[in-house]
């Protein structure tokens, strides 16, 4: 792949500001994902996938260097175990997948709209935060 193309950006459309139970552990993490081909609609997608993580959350979702470090570090104010009760806001939320394209993992990512349903869990295993939101991938042109 050329260098001018190794980064990829996300333009993240969900409402930013979302509200949180207090609780001292996440004990679990359900995403669900949902590939659209040319928009969102009904007849345009399908189910892709469903990530479940029951382990180290809290360690896991602050964690530096991942897909998601860069959507984590702009919640405000700041996520961490324990999670306060309240509102969190997400500002300029992006996922970093030149990560992906690091571990050659591309799965042409870029040609689809995504639909994503999160749910996390507290210690209790009751719902703590829920919230769903669309990706479109786009490459971008950087100068090396």
């Amino acid at each position: 792949m050329p260098q001018l193309f190794r980064k990829m950006i996300l333009h993240i459309f969900f409402t930013s500001q979302y509200r949180w139970r207090k609780c001292f552990v996440l004990s679990q993490l359900i995403v669900v994902l949902h590939r659209c081909l040319g928009g969102v609609s009904s007849n345009l997608c399908e189910y892709f996938s469903t990530w479940n993580w029951d382990a180290g959350l809290c360690s896991l979702l602050p964690a530096k260097g991942v897909l998601w470090s860069p959507m984590i570090q702009s919640i405000e104010p700041e996520f961490k175990c324990p999670v306060t009760a309240g509102f969190k806001v997400v500002r300029n939320g992006t996922l970093d997948f030149a990560i992906v394209d690091q571990i050659g993992a591309r799965s042409g990512v870029d040609k689809y709209v995504w639909q994503v349903e999160a749910q996390a869990f507290d210690e209790l295993r009751e719902l703590s935060v829920c919230f769903n939101f669309t990706v479109d991938v786009r490459r971008v042109r950087l100068k090396t």
